[in-house]
């Protein structure tokens, strides 16, 4: 069973920006609120690692974004594609296994591109 925490005294800070920054990115990384990070920075319960990304990786992290906006582009491509198929002929079987032929080719293109986001910062 978890403990729980009477949390019953709150207090405001004030921080610069670029701490404050880093604390609720690294909330946001790990998906939980900035008053949690706050909270276990303060308290000494548990390690809070805040790293800055240096330009290399923030520069390799928007090249992969480019990519996954050309992959979206792709998407829209086909859409737009199997639209037109579908108003002038209808869709055969062939434009359907043809469509997700390509598709399965954006989803490993994707699924590459979210790993080599994910290890952006790794040299």
């Amino acid at each position: 069973m978890s403990e729980t925490i009477l949390l019953s005294k709150p207090y405001s800070v004030r921080l610069p920006v670029d701490v404050a920054g880093r604390f609720e990115d690294a909330a946001r990384q790990a998906n939980i609120r900035v008053s949690d990070i706050l909270r276990a920075a303060l308290s000494g319960r548990g390690d809070i690692v805040i790293h800055e990304q240096d330009s290399e990786s923030k520069a390799r992290r928007a090249k992969l974004m480019r990519m996954l906006g050309n992959a979206g582009n792709n998407l829209n491509q086909i859409a737009k594609h199997l639209n037109v198929i579908a108003k002038k002929r209808g869709v055969e079987l062939d434009d359907v296994l043809g469509g997700f032929s390509i598709l399965s080719n954006i989803e490993g293109e994707l699924a590459l591109i979210l790993e080599l986001y994910n290890h952006a910062d790794q040299n």
